[in-house]
């Protein structure tokens, strides 16, 4: 799996959280907070280095693990083919170095499946080569998760409302008694388009080509998107591939026939062209 974007700006929710973010009980031992995005689980082992442990779940269904100590010294931004053994499930994956404050470690993105099985094991086993990093008691890993799914309900829902208010307002120039744009820079977006409805009903597990699910293929596809005056998705561009071309495809053409937008803005107010990043994460569902 190919480490990307998405796992170093999970890495840095670690460091930050939203000013109205909510207080989450801990359950089963285990520390849940609002991300960026998201919300994350977290718990603190005794023993040589205090190894930390933190599995971060996004509104996008990405699942990011992360595993830092203040003995380690993996180099920030260096990959590592890791092994992840949960009980009798095995993740093979690309880890990237991290740094977390004082500690250093790894960083994992794993399909959206990963945060089921953490929920039901009992034990984590890290390995890089043949050599063991770190193993780890998941004791509350269950309890953990119910707790994170119910903040996960609350942020996607804070966020759809933070949506539709953004949508309401996208007419409405920043600074109404600013001066017309000087001759020449008329078509400059000042805005950029928002998204109008939930993103994620544009794309589902039932576009799942036919020959990708059979094939249980996965992968993160990447797009620029662009927008049109009517807010409509008149292209799609591929910048970063799911690894198979028809789940690309699929993304695109899914997102161009349902996808709607409240238009950007030009510097004078008026409604332009523009452009947006839209990725999606496919992931074929458990048996």
């Amino acid at each position: 799996m190919k480490v990307s974007l998405s796992v170093m700006v999970a890495v840095a929710a670690l460091a930050s959280s939203p000013a109205t973010a909510r207080d989450w009980p801990t359950a089963g031992g285990w520390v849940i907070a609002e991300t960026a995005g998201g919300c994350g689980v977290t718990l603190e082992y005794e023993g040589a280095g205090e190894t930390r442990l933190t599995i971060l779940a996004g509104v996008d269904r990405s699942v990011t693990l992360v595993a830092t100590n203040g003995n380690w010294s993996a180099e920030r931004d260096r990959q590592y083919p890791v092994a992840l053994l949960f009980d009798e499930s095995v993740f093979q994956a690309d880890a990237v170095g991290v740094e977390v404050s004082y500690r250093k470690g790894l960083a994992v993105e794993l399909d959206a499946s990963a945060l089921d099985v953490f929920a039901r094991s009992r034990s984590l086993k890290i390995m890089r080569d043949t050599v063991l990093v770190d193993s780890l008691q998941l004791n509350g890993s269950g309890a953990a998760t119910a707790v994170l799914r119910r903040c996960l309900i609350h942020v996607t829902a804070v966020k759809a409302a933070e949506d539709r208010e953004k949508a309401r307002l996208a007419h409405i120039p920043k600074d109404p008694f600013a001066l017309p744009p000087a001759t020449g820079t008329a078509g400059l977006a000042a805005t950029r388009p928002v998204p109008r409805g939930n993103p994620g009903s544009w794309v589902t597990q039932d576009d799942y080509p036919a020959a990708a699910l059979r094939e249980e293929r996965r992968g993160t596809t990447i797009a620029k998107l662009a927008v049109g005056t009517d807010g409509r998705v008149a292209g799609c561009t591929v910048q970063e591939s799911s690894g198979s071309p028809d789940l690309d495809d699929a993304f695109c053409k899914n997102v161009q026939r349902r996808a709607r937008y409240s238009p950007a803005m030009d510097a004078g107010g008026r409604p332009t062209a523009g452009e947006i990043i839209m990725r999606h994460t496919w992931s074929p569902p458990a048996h």
